[in-house]
Parts: C-alpha cells; sequence; structure tokens
C-alpha cells in the first residue's frame, strides 16, 4: 500500500502501520493522507484529519469527483471543521455534516487495506 501524508511517502505492508500514519498529526494537530495500492493509482481514499475529526474522500477512478463520508448524526448547528491539505498550513473547510470521527476514519482505512474498495460501515455521498 502507498501513503502520501504531511510526512512524505511510504511504502507500508500493514495495517499497524496504516493506523500509526492516521494517528501522526503535524503542526495544527492535522495531517493529510492520501491511500493507494501503488503510487498514482486509484482507487484512493483520502483523509484529512484534524485532532480526533477527520474528512474521508473516496476517488474510484481518475476524473471522478468520488464519494464523500457523511456523518448521519450530525447536529444541523455544528460549526463547519478547518481542516489542512497539501501543507500544513494550506486550509481547507468541510462543513459538518462531512465530519467524521478518527475512529470511524480509521476503520475506512482498515477496510481500504483489506479491499482497495469503498469501504462499508459509513454513509457515503457521491459526488
Amino acid at each position: 500500500m502507498f501513503v502520501e501524508s504531511f510526512a512524505g511517502a511510504h511504502e507500508i505492508e500493514t495495517v499497524a502501520e496504516l493506523e500509526t500514519l492516521i494517528h501522526t498529526q503535524h503542526r495544527n494537530d492535522a495531517n493529510n493522507l492520501w491511500i493507494s495500492r501503488t503510487r498514482g493509482s486509484h482507487p484512493v481514499l483520502a483523509i484529512l484529519v484534524r485532532a480526533n475529526q477527520a474528512n474521508v474522500h473516496y476517488f474510484p477512478e481518475p476524473g471522478h469527483p468520488g464519494h464523500v463520508a457523511r456523518n448521519p448524526r450530525v447536529d444541523a448547528a455544528a460549526p463547519d471543521v478547518v481542516f489542512y491539505t497539501n501543507t500544513d498550513t494550506e486550509k481547507i473547510v468541510a462543513g459538518a455534516a462531512w465530519v467524521v470521527s478518527l475512529e470511524d476514519a480509521i476503520a475506512a482505512a482498515r477496510a481500504f487495506f483489506a479491499g482497495a474498495t469503498l469501504p462499508g460501515g459509513l454513509h457515503w455521498d457521491e459526488l
């Protein structure tokens, strides 16, 4: 499995290595992970991490806008969440409806590691 994160590019062979990378947070308690079987291949599971929250996006093929994980338990008044993408200073805002727990993101990453398909266990909105 190939993972790109704020810490660089990584070839990993175990779920434990993947979980360690997801838990590794940099400045602003953030990380951005792009996970695929090999460098530049699809499908891709993209995870933006900010402390104990995550935004999870699945891209099945090049050019497809993907599927984003939705939190069905979100309070309508919940604020948007600032994540960081590309670098630990480039901000991107996700609506609260598309912010899941870090635990849910890790479960999705485990499922993707096992099968490289749209992970079950989350609610997905196709874009």
